[in-house]
This record gives structure tokens, C-alpha cells and sequence, in this order.
């Protein structure tokens, strides 16, 4: 690739330099996200109802648990080491990700957490 700071493309892959506003724009307008296990962009992803592929950093227990519950929850895939028929079955299951993710609400699921923490603060404080 050579100089990181040109933009660049390589047959369908358009290589950019960084850029804090065009990251957005494109995380915004992507069909799918395709990420290592990171925390902040998948969630950025869950919120914008983004499928994720998520392939962890080798070693990361972290990303590798991110993954994990990722898949589980059905808004994407996790492979530790991606084959082109892995890459062929997320793009193709795309529409179930999608249909997974619109069920996603992070009002309801705030809502709920912040019930379940003031039931236990009321307990805590009755005890005092």
C-alpha cells in the first residue's frame, strides 16, 4: 500500500487516509461493518443497526467475548479467521442481521437498567 496518507484503490477496495468526519460518513452509509472485536465500533454499529463481521484480535479475550455475544445476539458474524465463504454467508445473511437489529433498542434496554438500579439502591438504602 505504501504511503498510508494517500488515498488509494485496489480493484473494489477504496483505501483512505484517516479522517475523523469521512469515517462517520462512511460508517453511516455502509451496508456492513467488517471490524476486528472492539467495543466502541461495534456498539456504534449495534446503535446504527449496522450487521457486524467481527474478527477478534488474535489473543484479546475481550474481543473475542465481543464476538461472541455479537453472533449470539444476531447481529453479525464472528470468525476468528475469515474464509471467502465465511464473507459470502455474512453478505448473505445480511437481511436476518438487519431484521435482528431493528428489534435493538437502546431506550428499552437503558430503561430497564436504570430500573434494575434503582430497585437495588432502594434495597441498599432500606438497610442503612
Amino acid at each position: 500500500m505504501g504511503d498510508k496518507n494517500k488515498k488509494a484503490r485496489d480493484e473494489n477496495l477504496v483505501f483512505k487516509r484517516f479522517s475523523a468526519q469521512g469515517f462517520l460518513k462512511d460508517l453511516a452509509s455502509a451496508e456492513a461493518v467488517i471490524t476486528n472485536g472492539g467495543f466502541t465500533l461495534i456498539t456504534e454499529c449495534i446503535y446504527l443497526k449496522k450487521p457486524v463481521l467481527s474478527q477478534p484480535i488474535q489473543g484479546q479475550f475481550e474481543q473475542i467475548l465481543n464476538a461472541i455475544y455479537l453472533e449470539k445476539l444476531g447481529y453479525g458474524k464472528f470468525c476468528e479467521h475469515p474464509t471467502l465463504t465465511d464473507l459470502h454467508r455474512f453478505f448473505r445473511n445480511l437481511p436476518k442481521y438487519r431484521k435482528r437489529l431493528e428489534q435493538y433498542s437502546w431506550k428499552k434496554e437503558t430503561d430497564a437498567l436504570i430500573k434494575e438500579l434503582e430497585t437495588k439502591i432502594q434495597l441498599q438504602t432500606k438497610h442503612l
